[in-house]
């Protein structure tokens, strides 16, 4: 069947639309590579998919394909996992940073752990934002072409859109996160609403912004460890799914990647259970989890 190709986009994260967690999850099973090593990189990241590269060809605005593009599920699912296991492994060197006496530099690992667990998250239901050639796209392949007409549509799951957009920096990450988080449905075990709702009413300014001051502020810094002055290193067991909703605390980059891990692992296990295949990839998540004793392990509580 021959793609159609629409206008230009201004607004490509409007074209994501809902989905469902229980149904994507078993949609997967197809695309689960058994022979994935978990723990290392992609064999090759979907930027490089010689499938891909044919279907953006001369693209202009927006491409809605009625079928897979070969190897690009494959592909997304494998760079989630390897997302995840990255995330794991920041959050377990946050705490080594702690621990060493260097609690402000901890706050930089933390936000990217919760960053590369939100990329990870969008991998796991469907969506990726990537580079190819110059072209900056936005991939939804569990895209149900489910247009703004008004009407109720029922969910098929079985295209793949792409979008070609601008250069996301990561605040269009975070954007994007929380439209997913505002149109899919799951299960309050994976995710709990008071988690959900105070995630969406964060601004996307509001996930980085610890962050940007370690990184870009010349004059703010969040502990006085630089001079070596630092004394208390136990602030960070007082930490609570309370501080979410507060981005202006030093605490935050810390809660935001043990909620999103949380989530993640939640998401990991549940498909596990219809492919054993993701056990192996569950494995390297826990042992960095496991690998310290503070605040990471509350990622794994249930």
């Amino acid at each position: 069947m021959t793609a159609k190709v629409s206008g230009y986009v201004a607004n490509p994260m409007e074209s994501i639309f809902r989905r469902d967690w229980v149904e994507i999850v078993e949609l997967w099973l197809r695309y689960i590579p058994v022979d994935n090593k978990p723990g290392l990189p992609p064999p090759s990241p979907a930027s490089s998919l010689p499938s891909l590269i044919e279907e953006v060809e001369g693209l202009k605005g927006r491409k809605d394909i009625p079928e897979n593009v070969p190897g690009l599920r494959k592909t997304i699912i494998q760079e989630a996992f390897f997302y995840l296991q990255r995330s794991a492994y920041l959050l377990s060197g946050a705490e080594v940073h702690v621990a060493h006496g260097l609690p402000s530099w901890s706050l930089s690992s933390a936000y990217h752990s919760a960053f590369f667990c939100a990329k990870g998250i969008l991998g796991l239901l469907g969506i990726i934002w990537i580079d190819i050639a110059g072209k900056n796209l936005l991939i939804d392949s569990w895209s149900t072409l489910e247009y703004k007409t008004g009407k109720p549509v029922k969910a098929d799951y079985v295209n793949v859109m792409i979008v070609e957009t601008y250069r996301p920096d990561q605040r269009n990450i975070w954007e994007l996160f929380q439209r997913v988080l505002r149109t899919v449905r799951i299960d309050e075990e994976l995710l709990s609403d008071n988690i959900k709702r105070t995630l969406k009413q964060l601004t996307p300014k509001d996930f980085s912004r610890k962050r940007n001051d370690i990184h870009y502020r010349s004059c703010r810094w969040p502990f006085a460890d630089v001079s070596g002055s630092l004394s208390d290193k136990t602030w960070m067991m007082g930490i609570s799914d309370n501080m979410l909703g507060r981005p202006d605390t030093k605490e935050f980059p810390i809660i935001l990647a043990v909620s999103l891990i949380r989530m993640a692992c939640h998401m990991l296990t549940d498909m596990a259970t219809f492919s054993k295949t993701v056990d192996g990839e569950i494995a390297v998540v826990n042992r960095w989890l496991l690998k310290n004793s503070a605040y990471s392990k509350q990622s794994m509580r249930a």
